[in-house]
This record gives structure tokens, sequence and C-alpha cells, in this order.
């Protein structure tokens, strides 16, 4: 079994990634919902990915500024 099979438990792993939603100060933020939207989107993306048996979801460091 290759590393990479031992690290994921599978040959062929999906990886994903968690988005987030236009962050404050950008043209598309949603002023009325703030942080807390931004957070519940992210929520509910996770939340779908794990669903669907996703195998990872790497934590990356934020790209700012852009």
């Amino acid at each position: 079994m290759s590393r990479f099979q031992q690290v994921f438990g599978r040959k062929k792993p999906v990886i994903a990634m968690v988005h987030l939603g236009a962050m404050p100060g950008t043209p598309l933020h949603d002023a009325g919902g703030g942080v807390e939207a931004i957070l519940k989107g992210a929520e509910a993306d996770l939340a779908a990915l794990q669903a669907a048996g996703v195998a990872s979801i790497p934590p990356l460091p934020p790209r700012w500024p852009m």
C-alpha cells in the first residue's frame, strides 16, 4: 500500500475545500448578514462535503491581501 493510500484510506480520494462568501469591504459582501452569514455558509458547505464522503478538506492559509 502506498503512503498516499495509507493517509487517505483509498486509492482515489476526493480532496475539496470550503468556500467562503465575500468578505467585508468587498463589493459582493452581504452587510445585512455580516460575518455570521459567511460562517453559516461555510458550515453548510463543509456539511455538504462531509455528507458526500469527501476524504480530505485540508486547512489552507488565507491569501491576504489579494
